[in-house]
C-alpha cells in the first residue's frame, strides 16, 4: 500500500507558473551586514586580541 500525496500542497502560497517574466534587470541582492557584535564590541575584541599578541611577541608594539 503506497501512500497518498494529493492534498498535501502549500495551499496555494507556492510557485506561480502563470506570471510572466519581466525584462528589466532587478540588478544584485542589498547587503545587509550580518554582525553578531555591535561595533563598540569589534573594537575591544580588536584590543584583546592585540594585546594576546603582544604577550606572546607574534607583534611588534605601535609607534604613533
Amino acid at each position: 500500500m503506497g501512500m497518498s500525496t494529493q492534498n498535501m500542497g502549500g495551499g496555494g502560497r507556492g510557485l506561480s507558473f502563470t506570471k510572466k517574466r519581466s525584462t528589466e534587470d532587478p540588478g544584485p541582492l542589498p547587503k545587509s551586514p550580518n554582525r553578531v557584535f555591535t561595533e563598540k564590541e569589534r573594537e575591544e575584541l580588536k584590543e584583546i586580541f592585540h594585546e594576546v599578541l603582544l604577550e606572546y611577541g607574534l607583534v611588534k608594539i605601535k609607534e604613533g
